[in-house]
């Protein structure tokens, strides 16, 4: 087995994904809203319909910074 190479990295505190999270609608993704839910993740919407989905982005927009370069730095 051969070691990895070692190299200098820049922190890279920004959010970013491949997978391309952020918003779901009709199934919750890997952590529940509740306790009360059953099972295993995925948590699809069962039993219902979704008419309409609102998304109101008119307010200002809000940062806590140092809360996520702590979460940032915890990850490293």
């Amino acid at each position: 087995m051969r070691s990895a190479p070692d190299f200098a990295t820049a922190c890279q505190p920004g959010k970013f994904g491949l997978a391309g999270g952020g918003l779901t609608v009709g199934r919750s993704g890997i952590e529940q809203v509740s306790d009360d839910y059953p099972g295993e993740a995925p948590w699809p919407l069962v039993g219902g319909r979704l008419r309409r989905v609102f998304v109101d982005v008119s307010g200002e927009a809000f940062a806590d910074l140092a809360r996520e370069a702590a979460a940032v730095f915890s990850r490293q």
